[in-house]
């Protein structure tokens, strides 16, 4: 009797390691933790929004725009060094980064180079 209690725990134990629960709306084989599938046509304007309490965040519409709203915060693009945006492969025009070394500042590829916005004062 101790023997089949210690392969049922064993089991359960091994079990729990490979069993992850997954949610899909839209879909019968969801791919990750939380997966939403739809085709973004509804009637409203948008066709997702991320919001927290108080407000929504992000906006993505039927048109294919994607707002991201805020009276009190700023966009913040993606931080890395040189070295790293160099090792993008295939970066696609109008991917936009913010770059932490020399020359620091915000870069953006235009489909065939990477280029230095440069900040003009007066």
């Amino acid at each position: 009797m101790r023997t089949q209690h210690f392969f049922y725990i064993t089991f359960l134990l091994l079990i729990n390691n490979y069993i992850q629960a997954q949610v899909g709306i839209g879909t019968p084989t969801p791919s990750s933790k939380l997966e939403v599938v739809g085709a973004g046509t509804t009637s409203a304007t948008t066709a997702l929004k991320v919001g927290n309490a108080s407000s929504t965040i992000l906006t993505v519409r039927n048109d294919g725009l994607v707002e991201v709203a805020s009276t009190t915060q700023g966009f913040l693009p993606p931080r890395m060094t040189a070295t790293q945006r160099a090792a993008i492969s295939s970066p696609e025009a109008g991917l936009l980064v913010y770059q932490t070394d020399a020359p620091a500042g915000l870069w953006y590829h235009n489909g065939s180079n990477w280029m230095y916005i440069i900040n003009s004062t007066s």
